[in-house]
């Protein structure tokens, strides 16, 4: 499930829960890895109708490891259709970024794809774009990095750009990222045989044109990266050598502590013990069930307390694994609950004696809710595992997000509920 942007009635709520719902740190995350280049995978290029019209791939020489993510820049003439890439293992290869300059045989299409490595890629196996047969000309280059979120929609901004004449590019600027740790990924195609000038600040990857020959419509495509240690809105710049019709695009990329939801092998806190914690206790009388959440909240804490003092806080548990739909539990401690602590923390406390505490932990904040007096109808005890989804909103800056927590089991001979994971 991903980012909800409005918050409506008591689904409102100020922390992250479930297996490592992330917000971005202020702080160094610790055991996760950061963003790197790993390498450059190839780079092909094809000019004609002859076979096979239709497709162009890149043959790996190389190894490209599960865990890392594959970014490819493709560019065409400009023609319009249906565009994919696919590999040798079926991973799931996404657009993050389409851009046309120009139509048909006068002009270029520069299309962005990535994909988590979920199967390792061999050498000898091939990393393919399949794209309008229409097409004569037609250039890809294939990068890869590590320590990108593995979410099939990774990135978190993008913006593009293009122009029919002159020789300095631009593509941006993106909105303002979200996240303090990006890669931020510049890709350019042009008509005709060019050669590129990276932009400032950018490291350059591998060009390539087409070799067609005399008036031949060719294309090239241009790749560059930064790494982006804070946030910011993006521009990629380049040049290139001759003047001619161009379309780019800027694409930011996050770490996997930075969204939403957090890889299951990912360790975001900086003393790996990233552990998150549903209770739900039975109290066999009427509406006097409790329930108990527990969670490692990655927000920069000033901003925490002072958003959850401006706007209140809020909680909800689904047992519905994710769908948000009756029945789920709902709790709501308004801004007068809270206060901030002499120690950098944050306590509210409810009329009804519901509490929740939240005290900084290495950038973060180890955040626990409990409520009082709040029916939920635990489900009977059953012989699987079960699952159980929860949401956090912050109040007064708009965000909701979800998070699961898996297993589940029951003690006290079924009177309590409770699901924990450690990663």
């Amino acid at each position: 499930m991903g980012l909800v942007n409005n918050c409506t009635g008591k689904l409102r709520l100020a922390c992250v829960l479930g297996l490592g719902l992330a917000l971005a740190a202020s702080a160094p995350r610790g055991a996760e890895a950061s963003i790197a280049l790993v390498q450059e995978v190839g780079s092909a290029e094809s000019y004609g109708y002859g076979f096979p019209d239709g497709q162009l791939w890149i043959e790996l020489g190389t190894t490209v490891q599960a865990g890392n993510r594959v970014i490819v820049s493709f560019s065409m003439e400009a023609q319009s259709g249906f565009v994919t890439c696919t590999d040798g293992m079926n991973n799931t290869y996404v657009v993050d970024a389409d851009v046309t300059t120009g139509s048909g045989s006068s002009g270029v299409r520069t299309v962005v794809f990535s994909a988590y490595i979920d199967s390792a890629l061999l050498p000898l196996d091939k990393i393919l774009v399949i794209l309008p047969e229409t097409s004569a000309a037609r250039a890809m280059t294939a990068t890869e990095f590590s320590g990108l979120s593995r979410n099939a929609f990774a990135y978190d901004q993008t913006a593009t750009d293009g122009a029919t004449s002159g020789t300095t590019l631009s593509a941006g600027p993106t909105g303002t990222t979200a996240w303090t740790s990006e890669l931020v990924f510049g890709a350019f195609g042009a008509q005709g045989v060019r050669a590129f000038t990276g932009g400032g600040g950018y490291n350059a990857l591998t060009e390539i044109a087409t070799s067609g020959a005399g008036s031949d419509p060719n294309v090239s495509v241009f790749s560059e990266y930064l790494l982006a240690s804070g946030t910011g809105a993006f521009t990629a710049t380049a040049d290139m050598d001759l003047s001619g019709s161009w379309a780019g695009a800027v694409v930011t990329y996050s770490d996997p502590c930075g969204s939403l939801t957090v890889d299951p092998s990912a360790t975001c806190d900086a003393d790996a013990t990233n552990t998150t914690l549903i209770q739900i206790r039975k109290n066999n009388q009427p509406n006097r069930d409790s329930w108990q959440v527990s969670a490692v909240v990655y927000y920069p804490p000033s901003s925490l307390v002072a958003d959850v003092l401006a706007g209140g806080l809020g909680v909800a548990i689904d047992l519905q694994n994710g769908t948000f739909a009756s029945p789920v539990a709902t709790y709501d401690f308004a801004a007068a609950d809270c206060k901030a602590q002499g120690t950098g923390g944050l306590k509210c406390r409810a009329g009804d004696g519901s509490t929740l505490t939240g005290s900084p932990r290495n950038g973060a904040f180890r955040v626990t809710a409990r409520v009082r007096n709040q029916a939920l109808a635990v489900p009977a005890p059953a012989s699987t595992l079960l699952g159980m989804d929860s949401l956090f909103t912050i109040h007064d800056s708009n965000t909701q997000l979800p998070g699961t927590v898996r297993p589940c089991d029951y003690r006290n001979k079924g009177a309590t509920m409770l699901c924990r994971q450690t990663n």
